[in-house]
């Protein structure tokens, strides 16, 4: 986590209002600031086409790009 982009992505989405959802195997919550949490959520299709942007900002190997894309 430490040096992550991803902290600093997190917390200015925050600040505008965004409605996140965040993935990360390794990480199943992740505290922002105080009075804001996230929990990791499962990449799946229905999941995915609840989204309107997907951001990756950590390469994980676990994830498959092309699924993602897809859908």
């Amino acid at each position: 986590m430490r040096e992550s982009p991803s902290i600093n992505i997190l917390k200015i989405l925050q600040q505008k209002g965004v409605n996140i959802l965040y993935s990360d195997p390794y990480v199943p919550e992740y505290k922002v600031i105080q009075s804001f949490s996230l929990k990791s959520t499962e990449i799946n299709e229905v999941n995915l086409k609840k989204m309107d942007c997907v951001l990756i900002s950590t390469n994980h190997d676990i994830f498959d790009y092309d699924y993602i894309f897809e859908h």
